[in-house]
């Protein structure tokens, strides 16, 4: 029974078998047919007809259709009822042909006995609807060879669309994002007659073409099979077992798999959308356009002659994608397994990022033109080239990782015309990279992807409020944020994410409660906002910090700040210092903490107690010098009587954690709070800075005040500086290797150059204390 549009109700009163109830399916059948022999007396499905009664007249055509209610009195064997579904060439519903069109629902079937199919695997029966699972009641199942299914066929809609390859030793298995039809797959190997449509080629050079005599196509002239899975809506190519691997195969290491968009569909009838743009899943919105997808397996080139190029045609090296390559070495026969090597080739264009890692073996690069960046784990591009890379090390397997990173607007310098910054829109006093939306949406997407907002000329004394979420929107990203002004100079502060990681004293020091800030411009002049990830300059690429965040920035017009003079109280007298306990809470790894700091005595560091005032002298004398260039700004060793004071307490206690030479309250962007706090553990300085171990009472009295110095500018709204962007002899640096960076450098100011410490721009000690100027 067939209905082109909807079959109503129908009543069986014993079994149904061997029979089809179809709703949406006109079978075209066509009558009397002299031509062909005769009468064909009832209705038919082209793939259980002859050949010969296959005819357009004839075709099946498959719509939309509801069955709306069949009532079976006894069982339902070997039959099928379907709503908008198609069997396909074979015959048979519920298999990998089935086509299906519009919408179908099977409403309502009941069976009073049980659902069965027949003993013959070939066969398939069942109950199936284009757009739910069909609704039915019956005695519990009891199939034949498990033959008998019930299913919806209600797949994605739109062009079917490839998200990912698999290449494993003996196959290749490719995924789409909902159910094709099987059908339009197919290679010479298994059915001549037809189109290939699933193209495997392997070559040795890694140009592919007509004219490449190296080319041999698997799909074409190798024995294998295809097959599809209905669950994973995925096709496996596998090589004949009496082949064995690709490796086997030996005719080449570079593979290009092609699948051809004006013939594979869905079972809808809709084109594959096979644009591949260097990233899952494929497609630009348009049903067409072949999916050509390049890669390699086996041994790589052996000389820098033979190196397999990653960039060249269809590339498999994708732009800000991590390739991860998995090879051997040891697999050049006949040379001996020791001695192989194996080289790499990939494309550069200037301003690209370049990181490469690789485990079970070392990899190199032998040439291109590159330099190492900022970042310590990437190279930047200087010019458009070539980078040659060299794989060595014992014979075993090793996955060599790539990334060619380049957004348009990361490790940014503001003279660099490789990078530009995205603009804003103000609407209102919101700025917006699209209109229409309600805040900014970016992503750090890789390894010194440092993301810049040009926010266009601001006056002087404009008030720029940010706000960065990514907790909030389920990101994995540990961000930071900065301001900068035209020339590069941070405006106010870095502001860093409250779960960092790193150097234990950016950690303890360097942390705000949220990513919010406001800055405040000095003066007329074009602002940025720059965002990043904590962990982008991991040693490893891999291990970058990564994911999305949500940018919000708005501007209002400010006052012209009034700054008061800066008193700071260096207490070498001892006093309660509560903000520790906010720092290490009131314990720390199991000792009390102390927030009483005793005053300093210079026995703490192997000399006597008459010199405790000639120690006193050396450290303030260093602290004063590293503060000569600014005017409001006055130092007293004596508490002052009433007014605003901020307190740098310089004792003899040692750190909750060991090794903490000195702790900040907070990094006091502008110098907002005049009485705020800073803390220097002599008891710490004084295991390796005393007389005892050959230092002299100037040289102690130097350590101190530096680190002094030190941690009173994070107070006065000094952030750290990176000590691989510039010398160590900077006050605020910080190099990993040394807990007491600059102990013995003498300070005519705290920074005597613009130094980085965001990768973008440049802290500037003159900017950013202009409150102490």
């Amino acid at each position: 029974m067939a209905s082109a549009t909807n079959v109503g109700s129908v009543s069986i009163s014993h079994d149904m078998s061997h029979s089809s109830i179809m709703a949406g399916v006109d079978p075209g059948d066509a009558g009397y047919d002299p031509a062909h022999g005769g009468e064909l007396a009832n209705v038919q499905l082209d793939g259980r007809t002859t050949p010969a009664w296959r005819t357009p007249l004839n075709a099946d055509t498959i719509g939309g259709g509801d069955v709306k209610r069949v009532t079976i009195g006894g069982s339902m064997i070997a039959s099928s009822i379907t709503a908008a579904v198609g069997a396909g060439q074979d015959g048979w519903f519920g298999t990998a042909d089935d086509r299906v069109r519009g919408t179908g629902f099977v409403q309502q079937v009941r069976v009073g006995g049980s659902l069965r199919g027949s003993p013959n695997p070939d066969e398939h029966y069942g109950i199936f609807a284009a757009s739910a699972m069909p609704q039915y009641t019956a005695q519990p199942m009891q199939p034949l060879d498990h033959n008998f299914t019930i299913a919806t066929q209600a797949f994605g809609v739109g062009s079917p669309r490839i998200v990912d390859v698999q290449f494993l030793a003996d196959r290749i298995i490719v995924f789409f994002d909902h159910d094709i039809d099987f059908s339009t797959i197919n290679t010479r190997v298994q059915d001549p007659t037809r189109p290939t449509t699933f193209d495997l080629v392997v070559s040795h050079n890694g140009t592919f073409g007509p004219a490449e005599p190296d080319d041999v196509s698997i799909s074409d002239t190798v024995a294998h099979s295809l097959e599809y899975d209905h669950v994973s809506h995925s096709v496996t190519l596998r090589l004949d077992p009496s082949i064995g691997t690709f490796v086997a195969l030996n005719k080449g290491t570079n593979f290009q798999l092609t699948i051809d968009a004006d013939i594979v569909a869905d079972r809808r009838g809709n084109l594959l959308d096979g644009d591949f743009q260097d990233e899952f899943p494929t497609g630009d919105g348009m049903p067409g356009g072949d999916f050509a997808f390049r890669f390699i397996h086996g041994d790589a080139g052996d000389t820098p002659a033979t190196a397999i190029d990653l960039s060249s045609g269809v590339s498999i090296l994708r732009m800000n994608e991590v390739l991860n390559l998995n090879a051997r070495i040891g697999d050049n026969a006949p040379r001996p397994a020791d001695q192989d090597v194996d080289y790499y080739s990939l494309d550069v264009h200037e301003g690209d990022l370049l990181y490469y890692a690789c485990s079970g073996a070392s990899v190199a690069q032998v040439s291109g033109p590159t330099d190492f960046s900022l970042s310590g784990s990437g190279y930047r591009a200087t010019a458009d080239g070539t980078v040659l890379l060299e794989v060595t090390g014992s014979p075993g397997p090793y996955t060599l990782s790539v990334l060619l990173f380049n957004d348009g607007n990361s490790n940014f310098n503001f003279d660099d015309p490789t990078q530009t910054p995205t603009p804003v829109v103000w609407v209102g006093d919101k700025a917006l990279v699209d209109p229409l939306a309600d805040t900014i949406v970016g992503e750090i997407t890789g390894p010194d992807d440092f993301d810049l907002y040009d926010l266009g000329p601001l006056p002087a004394f404009t008030e720029i409020d940010i706000a960065l979420d990514t907790k909030l929107i389920g990101s994995s990203l540990d961000p930071k944020l900065a301001v900068f002004n035209s020339n590069g100079d941070l405006v106010g502060n870095i502001v860093f994410s409250h779960a960092l990681t790193g150097w234990f004293d950016m950690g303890k020091i360097d942390t705000s409660v949220t990513l919010r800030t406001t800055a405040l411009t000095p003066a007329d002049d074009t602002y940025y906002v720059a965002v990043a990830g904590m962990t982008s300059t991991a040693a490893d690429f891999r291990e970058a910090d990564l994911g999305q965040y949500h940018l919000s920035i708005t501007q209002s017009p400010g006052l012209a700040p009034v700054f008061m003079p800066q008193v700071v109280y260096l207490n070498f007298d001892g006093g309660v210092a509560e903000f520790i306990t906010d720092v290490f809470g009131d314990s720390y790894e199991g000792r009390v903490v102390d927030t009483y700091q005793r005053p300093l005595s210079a026995t703490t560091y192997g000399f006597s107690a008459e010199d405790t005032q000639a120690l006193i002298n050396e450290v303030v004398n260093t602290v004063e010098a590293a503060y000569a260039g600014f005017g409001n700004i006055s130092f007293t060793t004596v508490k002052p009587m009433g007014g605003l004071y901020s307190t740098v307490f310089i004792g003899d206690n040692p750190a909750p954690d060991r090794a903490t030479v000195g702790i900040a309250e907070h990094i006091d962007t502008n110098n907002s709070d005049l009485s705020d706090q800073a803390v220097i553990f002599g008891g710490e300085l004084a295991w390796q800075y005393s007389a005892d171990n050959g230092y002299s009472l100037a040289e102690v009295g130097l350590a101190i005040g530096n680190n002094a110095a030190h941690e009173l500018a994070h107070i006065l709204g000094l952030n750290h500086v990176n000590a691989s962007a510039g010398p160590e002899t900077w006050m605020m640096s910080y190099p990993p290797d040394d807990a007491v960076p600059m102990v013995f450098t003498t300070h005519e100011h705290l920074m005597n150059d613009a130094n980085e410490e965001f990768h973008i721009g440049y802290q500037n000690s003159v900017m950013s204390l202009w409150s102490i100027q």
